[in-house]
């Protein structure tokens, strides 16, 4: 009986070592930058939780990267979309708003160059009293552009 007590006991040990060795490699992936790395070992019973929580906090760090890379490409590329496509849950929710903010402002900018080029555009192609003229004449079209 005392064997049988101290196998079940080794077979514990052995599931726990393999367990944290794995929460380790997992560790040491994401202090790399890893966020594609997975848990490997077997996870049994109550264990099962730790492994579940590890795959969705994963998981929803490479969503968030995801999302940071394509809203900053679009906005590299002036496209306009700056809304997160994700779901983003406790820290994170600043991450997105940070997100949301610096996108709007940045698309504001941008919409507000695009009107000052047109207008720096014509203004190369015209002197003197026409300027002042077309200026007068489109000023309200100017201001009352949507982009």
């Amino acid at each position: 009986q005392l064997q049988t007590s101290f196998d079940t006991l080794e077979t514990k040990n052995k599931v726990f070592e393999a367990v944290i060795q794995d929460i380790v490699q997992v560790s040491h992936g994401l202090a790399e930058g890893n966020l594609r790395v997975t848990p490997q070992a077997e996870y049994k019973g109550e264990l099962l939780k730790i492994k579940g929580a590890l795959v969705a906090a994963l998981y929803n760090q490479r969503m968030v990267i995801e999302d940071i890379v394509q809203l900053s490409q679009g906005l590299a590329e002036a496209k306009g979309q700056n809304q997160a496509k994700i779901k983003y849950k406790g820290d994170f929710v600043q991450v997105k708003n940070a997100l949301e903010v610096a996108g709007n402002k940045l698309l504001a900018a941008s919409k507000k160059n695009a009107i000052q080029d047109w207008f720096k555009t014509v203004t190369k192609y015209q002197s003197g009293p026409s300027i002042l003229v077309m200026a007068r004449n489109s000023s309200s079209c100017v201001f009352s552009i949507t982009i």
